[in-house]
């Protein structure tokens, strides 16, 4: 089984949060994991084109590409846990 080098990260922010320094605070957290090549943030349209809300939060996705898979594979483990520490 081929393991991947890119992680999805959803849920973490609200669009109106997003500002120009999301990018680099997401790739200096996941350089404690390994060596991070490239982050991207993306915000999803509303359904609604009359709207002039800003998108949820589930609309907001923030995609990390590391160099070797490990990085993904220990941010994954770290999320995991915490997951299971709050519920």
């Amino acid at each position: 089984m081929q393991c991947s080098r890119a992680l999805v990260l959803e849920n973490m922010v609200d669009a109106a949060d997003v500002d120009s320094e999301l990018e680099a605070e997401v790739m200096d957290e996941c350089s404690k994991f390994g060596r991070v090549l490239r982050v991207t943030v993306s915000i999803s349209p509303t359904d609604n084109q009359d709207s002039y809300e800003l998108p949820a939060d589930d609309d907001v996705k923030i995609f990390v590409e590391f160099s070797l898979p490990s990085g993904v594979g220990e941010l994954t483990i770290l999320f995991w846990v915490m997951i299971r520490i709050e519920h």
